[in-house]
C-alpha cells in the first residue's frame, strides 16, 4: 500500500500543475506585435508641440568624469601661468603651446 501511496504523489503533482497551465492564461496573452484593447484604452496620445514645461522635476545626483578620457598632468616646475592657449575640453596634441608660465624656478635652471 506504500508503494501506490508512492507513486500516487507525483502523478497528482503533476496532473495539479498541468491543470494550473490551462485555459485561464489564454485570454491575456496577445500575439507578437499586436496590442490588447485593454492597453489601448489606458493610453492617452496627443500631438508633440512646442510649449512651456508645465512639470519641474528634480533630481540629485552625481555628476563625474570618465576616468578613461582623462590625462593628468604634473608641471616640472612652478609658476604662474600667464597665456593659455587653449579652453576647457579642447583637444590637445603632443607638442603644441599649451600655457606660458612666469617661473623664478624656470629662469634659475636656465642660468
Amino acid at each position: 500500500m506504500n508503494s501506490n501511496l508512492l507513486t500516487f504523489k507525483p502523478v497528482v503533482i503533476c496532473l495539479f500543475l498541468s491543470a494550473s497551465c490551462g485555459q485561464s492564461g489564454q485570454n491575456n496573452r496577445q500575439a507578437d506585435g499586436v496590442i490588447s484593447q485593454a492597453f489601448l484604452q489606458e493610453v492617452v496620445t496627443t500631438k508633440a508641440v512646442l510649449q512651456p514645461f508645465q512639470k519641474e522635476l528634480s533630481l540629485t545626483g552625481k555628476v563625474t568624469a570618465d576616468p578613461n578620457k582623462i590625462i593628468t598632468y604634473s608641471p616640472l616646475v612652478s609658476g604662474v601661468i600667464v597665456k593659455s592657449y587653449f579652453t576647457l575640453g579642447d583637444r590637445v596634441r603632443r607638442g603644441e603651446t599649451m600655457v606660458d608660465i612666469r617661473s623664478s624656478e624656470l629662469s634659475g635652471l636656465q642660468s
